[in-house]
Protein backbone atom coordinates (compact mmCIF):
# COMPACT_ATOMS: atom_id res chain seq x y z
CA UNK A 1 0.00 0.00 0.00
CA UNK A 2 1.07 3.35 -1.26
CA UNK A 3 0.98 6.10 0.90
CA UNK A 4 1.32 9.99 -0.52
CA UNK A 5 2.05 13.01 2.60
CA UNK A 6 1.14 16.17 0.41
CA UNK A 7 2.77 19.30 1.56
CA UNK A 8 0.26 22.09 0.49
CA UNK A 9 1.56 25.39 0.20
CA UNK A 10 -0.43 28.98 0.70
CA UNK A 11 0.66 32.05 -0.70
CA UNK A 12 -1.29 35.93 -0.62
CA UNK A 13 -2.84 34.66 -3.72
CA UNK A 14 -3.77 31.39 -2.76
CA UNK A 15 -2.71 27.55 -3.50
CA UNK A 16 0.63 27.88 -5.15
CA UNK A 17 1.90 24.26 -5.44
CA UNK A 18 1.39 20.89 -4.02
CA UNK A 19 4.83 18.59 -3.29
CA UNK A 20 5.22 15.09 -2.53
CA UNK A 21 7.90 14.41 0.43
CA UNK A 22 8.31 11.04 0.00
CA UNK A 23 6.07 7.58 -0.07
CA UNK A 24 6.02 4.78 2.58
CA UNK A 25 5.48 1.11 1.85
CA UNK A 26 3.56 -0.51 4.25
CA UNK A 27 2.71 -4.54 4.71
CA UNK A 28 1.92 -6.80 7.37
CA UNK A 29 4.74 -8.84 8.63
CA UNK A 30 5.18 -12.82 8.94
CA UNK A 31 4.11 -13.90 12.26
CA UNK A 32 8.06 -15.26 12.38
CA UNK A 33 9.36 -11.43 11.38
CA UNK A 34 6.78 -10.53 14.81
CA UNK A 35 8.03 -13.18 17.13
CA UNK A 36 11.53 -12.19 15.99
CA UNK A 37 11.09 -8.73 17.01
CA UNK A 38 9.76 -9.38 20.04
CA UNK A 39 11.81 -11.97 21.45
CA UNK A 40 14.91 -8.90 20.51
CA UNK A 41 13.46 -6.96 22.84
CA UNK A 42 12.88 -9.91 25.71
CA UNK A 43 8.72 -9.59 24.88
CA UNK A 44 8.75 -13.32 25.23
CA UNK A 45 5.08 -13.62 26.69
CA UNK A 46 3.92 -11.77 23.85
CA UNK A 47 6.04 -13.78 21.27
CA UNK A 48 4.59 -16.64 22.47
CA UNK A 49 0.66 -15.84 22.00
CA UNK A 50 1.97 -14.88 18.24
CA UNK A 51 3.63 -18.28 17.63
CA UNK A 52 0.28 -20.28 19.41
CA UNK A 53 -2.29 -17.72 17.49
CA UNK A 54 -0.66 -18.63 14.08
CA UNK A 55 0.93 -22.43 14.56
CA UNK A 56 -1.63 -25.15 14.78
CA UNK A 57 -0.96 -28.26 17.69
CA UNK A 58 -2.09 -30.35 14.36
CA UNK A 59 0.97 -29.52 12.09
CA UNK A 60 3.11 -32.51 11.82
CA UNK A 61 6.18 -30.41 13.35
CA UNK A 62 4.32 -28.04 16.06
CA UNK A 63 6.31 -30.00 18.37
CA UNK A 64 9.90 -28.77 16.69
CA UNK A 65 8.59 -25.22 16.27
CA UNK A 66 7.82 -24.87 19.72
CA UNK A 67 11.38 -26.61 20.53
CA UNK A 68 13.18 -24.10 18.32
CA UNK A 69 10.69 -21.07 19.66
CA UNK A 70 12.23 -21.84 23.38
CA UNK A 71 15.84 -22.21 22.14
CA UNK A 72 15.74 -18.43 20.31
CA UNK A 73 13.82 -17.13 23.31
CA UNK A 74 16.19 -18.67 25.94
CA UNK A 75 19.17 -17.26 24.23
CA UNK A 76 17.38 -14.18 23.43
CA UNK A 77 17.24 -13.79 27.62
CA UNK A 78 20.43 -15.33 28.34
CA UNK A 79 22.18 -12.28 26.25
CA UNK A 80 19.54 -9.77 27.80
CA UNK A 81 21.12 -11.17 31.24
CA UNK A 82 17.80 -12.51 32.69
CA UNK A 83 19.12 -16.01 33.13
CA UNK A 84 16.34 -17.53 35.02
CA UNK A 85 13.81 -17.24 32.55
CA UNK A 86 16.44 -18.39 30.11
CA UNK A 87 16.95 -21.18 32.17
CA UNK A 88 13.43 -21.52 31.99
CA UNK A 89 13.29 -21.48 28.09
CA UNK A 90 16.20 -23.22 27.36
CA UNK A 91 14.89 -26.58 29.98
CA UNK A 92 12.47 -26.92 26.61
CA UNK A 93 14.67 -27.28 24.07
CA UNK A 94 17.67 -29.29 23.11
CA UNK A 95 20.57 -26.62 22.95
CA UNK A 96 23.92 -27.18 22.25
CA UNK A 97 25.75 -27.64 25.57
CA UNK A 98 29.30 -26.89 24.17
CA UNK A 99 28.13 -23.18 23.10
CA UNK A 100 27.52 -22.42 26.34
CA UNK A 101 30.90 -23.87 27.71
CA UNK A 102 32.40 -21.50 24.84
CA UNK A 103 31.32 -18.71 26.90
CA UNK A 104 33.76 -19.97 30.18
CA UNK A 105 37.07 -20.82 27.94
CA UNK A 106 38.67 -21.28 31.49
CA UNK A 107 36.74 -23.61 32.43
CA UNK A 108 36.51 -25.93 29.21
CA UNK A 109 37.85 -29.47 29.21
CA UNK A 110 36.46 -30.20 25.51
CA UNK A 111 38.00 -29.63 22.07
CA UNK A 112 36.54 -26.27 21.23
CA UNK A 113 36.62 -24.94 17.57
CA UNK A 114 40.21 -23.13 17.08
CA UNK A 115 38.32 -19.79 15.60
CA UNK A 116 37.84 -16.92 18.56
CA UNK A 117 35.43 -17.29 20.13
CA UNK A 118 33.32 -14.48 22.15
CA UNK A 119 33.07 -15.45 26.00
CA UNK A 120 30.93 -14.12 28.60
CA UNK A 121 33.54 -11.12 29.89
CA UNK A 122 32.95 -10.13 26.19
CA UNK A 123 28.88 -10.05 26.40
CA UNK A 124 28.78 -8.23 29.31
CA UNK A 125 31.23 -5.54 28.81
CA UNK A 126 30.34 -4.85 25.25
CA UNK A 127 26.48 -4.11 26.99
CA UNK A 128 27.81 -2.99 29.99
CA UNK A 129 30.65 -1.39 29.68
CA UNK A 130 32.51 -0.38 33.03
CA UNK A 131 28.98 -0.70 34.38
CA UNK A 132 28.91 -1.18 38.47
CA UNK A 133 26.72 -3.78 37.72
CA UNK A 134 28.98 -6.17 35.42
CA UNK A 135 30.84 -8.17 38.07
CA UNK A 136 27.26 -9.19 39.36
CA UNK A 137 26.34 -9.86 35.99
CA UNK A 138 29.10 -12.03 34.82
CA UNK A 139 28.99 -13.76 38.29
CA UNK A 140 25.06 -14.82 37.87
CA UNK A 141 26.07 -15.60 33.77
CA UNK A 142 28.63 -17.84 35.12
CA UNK A 143 26.47 -19.98 37.26
CA UNK A 144 23.53 -19.55 34.56
CA UNK A 145 26.17 -21.64 31.97
CA UNK A 146 26.81 -24.30 35.23
CA UNK A 147 22.96 -24.61 35.61
CA UNK A 148 22.35 -25.68 32.39
CA UNK A 149 25.28 -27.84 32.12
CA UNK A 150 23.90 -29.55 34.64
CA UNK A 151 20.69 -29.24 33.58
CA UNK A 152 21.81 -31.61 30.30
CA UNK A 153 24.02 -33.91 31.96
CA UNK A 154 21.10 -35.11 34.10
CA UNK A 155 19.20 -35.45 31.02
CA UNK A 156 21.80 -37.31 28.95
CA UNK A 157 22.86 -39.66 32.56
CA UNK A 158 20.06 -41.98 31.64
CA UNK A 159 20.90 -43.03 28.65
CA UNK A 160 24.60 -42.68 28.70
CA UNK A 161 26.03 -46.69 29.50
CA UNK A 162 23.94 -47.92 26.68
CA UNK A 163 24.25 -45.70 23.39
CA UNK A 164 27.94 -43.38 24.06
CA UNK A 165 28.57 -44.16 20.07
CA UNK A 166 24.84 -42.39 19.54
CA UNK A 167 25.36 -38.77 17.83
CA UNK A 168 23.48 -35.99 19.16
CA UNK A 169 21.58 -32.93 16.84
CA UNK A 170 21.92 -30.26 18.95
CA UNK A 171 19.35 -27.30 18.32
CA UNK A 172 21.08 -23.19 17.63
CA UNK A 173 19.52 -20.08 17.21
CA UNK A 174 18.83 -18.34 14.02
CA UNK A 175 21.40 -15.74 15.16
CA UNK A 176 24.44 -17.40 16.79
CA UNK A 177 26.97 -15.94 19.00
CA UNK A 178 30.00 -17.86 17.85
CA UNK A 179 29.02 -18.89 13.86
CA UNK A 180 31.52 -22.10 14.37
CA UNK A 181 29.02 -23.99 16.11
CA UNK A 182 26.24 -23.97 13.49
CA UNK A 183 25.14 -27.70 12.39
CA UNK A 184 27.55 -28.75 15.59
CA UNK A 185 26.91 -32.11 16.30
CA UNK A 186 28.52 -34.34 19.25
CA UNK A 187 28.42 -37.83 20.44
CA UNK A 188 26.92 -39.12 23.50
CA UNK A 189 30.13 -40.25 24.83
CA UNK A 190 31.84 -37.21 23.93
CA UNK A 191 29.39 -34.76 24.97
CA UNK A 192 29.53 -36.56 28.47
CA UNK A 193 32.66 -36.55 28.81
CA UNK A 194 33.04 -32.30 28.20
CA UNK A 195 30.36 -31.86 31.45
CA UNK A 196 31.66 -34.17 33.71
CA UNK A 197 35.57 -32.57 33.01
CA UNK A 198 34.06 -28.93 32.53
CA UNK A 199 31.16 -29.32 35.69
CA UNK A 200 34.24 -30.65 38.11
CA UNK A 201 36.76 -27.57 37.23
CA UNK A 202 34.12 -25.29 37.56
CA UNK A 203 32.85 -26.35 40.94
CA UNK A 204 35.85 -26.11 41.72
CA UNK A 205 36.75 -22.69 40.69
CA UNK A 206 33.30 -21.69 42.27
CA UNK A 207 34.43 -23.06 45.79
CA UNK A 208 31.23 -24.34 46.59
CA UNK A 209 31.29 -27.60 48.77
CA UNK A 210 27.23 -28.32 48.53
CA UNK A 211 27.37 -28.43 44.80
CA UNK A 212 30.26 -30.47 44.81
CA UNK A 213 28.76 -32.76 46.95
CA UNK A 214 25.21 -32.20 44.64
CA UNK A 215 26.62 -33.05 41.91
CA UNK A 216 28.74 -36.44 42.53
CA UNK A 217 26.05 -38.23 45.15
CA UNK A 218 23.61 -39.15 42.62
CA UNK A 219 26.39 -39.91 40.36
CA UNK A 220 26.73 -43.95 39.21
CA UNK A 221 28.64 -43.87 35.58
CA UNK A 222 31.07 -40.90 34.80
CA UNK A 223 31.48 -39.56 31.39
CA UNK A 224 35.55 -38.92 32.21
CA UNK A 225 37.59 -41.56 32.19
CA UNK A 226 40.14 -42.26 35.32
CA UNK A 227 42.79 -40.06 33.86
CA UNK A 228 41.31 -36.97 34.84
CA UNK A 229 41.88 -38.01 38.27
CA UNK A 230 45.86 -36.81 37.04
CA UNK A 231 44.14 -33.50 36.71
CA UNK A 232 42.68 -32.88 40.39
CA UNK A 233 45.87 -34.54 41.70
CA UNK A 234 47.45 -31.56 40.57
CA UNK A 235 45.44 -29.22 42.37
CA UNK A 236 45.74 -28.40 45.97
CA UNK A 237 42.26 -26.20 47.30
CA UNK A 238 40.36 -28.33 49.60
CA UNK A 239 36.96 -28.29 46.79
CA UNK A 240 39.68 -29.97 44.54
CA UNK A 241 40.89 -32.94 46.89
CA UNK A 242 36.69 -32.92 47.44
CA UNK A 243 36.19 -33.99 43.78
CA UNK A 244 39.57 -36.20 43.93
CA UNK A 245 37.91 -38.32 46.67
CA UNK A 246 34.76 -38.72 45.00
CA UNK A 247 36.41 -39.34 41.74
CA UNK A 248 37.42 -42.11 43.43
CA UNK A 249 34.47 -43.43 45.10
CA UNK A 250 32.91 -43.28 41.73
CA UNK A 251 35.38 -45.94 40.09
CA UNK A 252 35.53 -48.11 42.95
CA UNK A 253 39.12 -46.84 44.12
CA UNK A 254 38.14 -46.85 48.14
CA UNK A 255 41.49 -47.42 49.18
CA UNK A 256 42.61 -44.27 47.53
CA UNK A 257 39.59 -41.98 48.17
CA UNK A 258 39.73 -42.78 52.42
CA UNK A 259 43.14 -41.25 51.78
CA UNK A 260 41.91 -38.10 50.44
CA UNK A 261 39.43 -38.34 52.90
CA UNK A 262 40.96 -39.12 55.56
CA UNK A 263 43.48 -35.55 54.91
CA UNK A 264 40.28 -33.57 54.50
CA UNK A 265 38.67 -35.01 58.33
CA UNK A 266 40.98 -32.35 60.26
CA UNK A 267 39.98 -29.14 57.83
CA UNK A 268 37.07 -27.03 59.46
CA UNK A 269 35.84 -26.35 56.09
CA UNK A 270 35.34 -30.65 54.88
CA UNK A 271 35.65 -32.03 57.97
CA UNK A 272 32.13 -32.59 58.62
CA UNK A 273 32.02 -33.61 54.77
CA UNK A 274 34.94 -35.71 55.04
CA UNK A 275 33.68 -37.90 58.72
CA UNK A 276 30.57 -38.90 57.00
CA UNK A 277 31.96 -40.02 53.70
CA UNK A 278 34.66 -42.50 56.13
CA UNK A 279 31.75 -43.82 58.19
CA UNK A 280 29.62 -44.10 54.53
CA UNK A 281 32.49 -45.98 53.16
CA UNK A 282 33.67 -48.05 55.78
CA UNK A 283 30.39 -49.30 56.76
CA UNK A 284 29.48 -50.25 52.93
CA UNK A 285 32.54 -51.04 50.89
CA UNK A 286 35.40 -51.52 53.24
CA UNK A 287 35.85 -55.17 54.86
CA UNK A 288 39.80 -54.99 55.94
CA UNK A 289 40.18 -54.89 59.26
CA UNK A 290 43.37 -52.70 59.80
CA UNK A 291 41.72 -50.39 57.30
CA UNK A 292 38.94 -49.57 59.08
CA UNK A 293 40.38 -49.54 62.37
CA UNK A 294 42.90 -46.70 61.04
CA UNK A 295 40.08 -44.82 59.38
CA UNK A 296 37.63 -45.00 62.29
CA UNK A 297 40.31 -43.35 64.60
CA UNK A 298 40.19 -40.23 61.85
CA UNK A 299 36.60 -39.68 62.62
CA UNK A 300 37.01 -40.49 66.64
CA UNK A 301 38.86 -37.62 67.10
CA UNK A 302 36.89 -35.19 65.06
CA UNK A 303 33.36 -36.47 66.27
CA UNK A 304 33.45 -39.21 68.56
CA UNK A 305 30.08 -40.63 69.33
CA UNK A 306 29.80 -40.29 64.88
CA UNK A 307 32.33 -42.73 64.60
CA UNK A 308 31.36 -45.24 66.85
CA UNK A 309 28.59 -45.88 64.04
CA UNK A 310 31.34 -47.86 62.07
CA UNK A 311 31.10 -50.63 64.59
CA UNK A 312 27.44 -50.08 65.20
CA UNK A 313 25.52 -49.34 61.89
CA UNK A 314 27.21 -52.54 60.31
CA UNK A 315 25.06 -55.21 60.31
CA UNK A 316 28.13 -57.24 58.11
CA UNK A 317 30.96 -56.15 60.41
CA UNK A 318 30.56 -59.22 62.96
CA UNK A 319 32.12 -61.13 59.30
CA UNK A 320 35.07 -59.90 59.89
CA UNK A 321 35.97 -58.13 63.29
CA UNK A 322 34.71 -59.07 66.75
CA UNK A 323 33.49 -57.53 69.28
CA UNK A 324 36.57 -58.17 71.27
CA UNK A 325 38.72 -56.58 68.65
CA UNK A 326 36.61 -53.39 68.48
CA UNK A 327 36.74 -53.21 72.64
CA UNK A 328 40.58 -53.74 72.71
CA UNK A 329 40.60 -50.91 69.52
CA UNK A 330 38.54 -48.61 71.94
CA UNK A 331 40.82 -49.33 74.87
CA UNK A 332 44.04 -48.18 73.03
CA UNK A 333 42.98 -45.40 71.82
CA UNK A 334 44.69 -42.13 73.36
CA UNK A 335 41.40 -39.81 73.60
CA UNK A 336 38.20 -40.85 75.07
CA UNK A 337 38.96 -44.42 75.01
CA UNK A 338 36.87 -45.39 78.22
CA UNK A 339 34.05 -43.36 77.05
CA UNK A 340 34.04 -44.64 73.56
CA UNK A 341 34.11 -48.26 75.22
CA UNK A 342 31.42 -47.54 77.62
CA UNK A 343 29.30 -46.47 74.77
CA UNK A 344 30.07 -49.21 72.51
CA UNK A 345 29.27 -51.97 75.23
CA UNK A 346 25.97 -49.78 76.12
CA UNK A 347 25.34 -50.25 72.29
Amino acid sequence: MCIRDRFILYESTGIKKETISKLVYLRLLSSNEQIQRLLSTTKVNEAYKVFTQNTSINDPEYKSKKEAFFLEAGWSLFLAFDYTKAIECLSNANYDPFEFLALLPDFASADLPAAPLQNIKDVVELKLGMSDTKDTVLSDGINAVVKLLAKKRKLLAPIFPKEKAKTIEFLHPSKLLNEVFKDHTATLAKTMEMLDTSLIKLYIGLRNLKDISEFFTPITTMGCDYSFSQYLEEQKSSEAQVCLAYFNEKYGNFTKALEVWKKLASENSTGDLACREIIKLLTTQVTDKNIIFDCTEVVLRQQPEEGLKVFTSNESLPKFITEDDIIEYLGGLKNNSEMLKEKYIEH
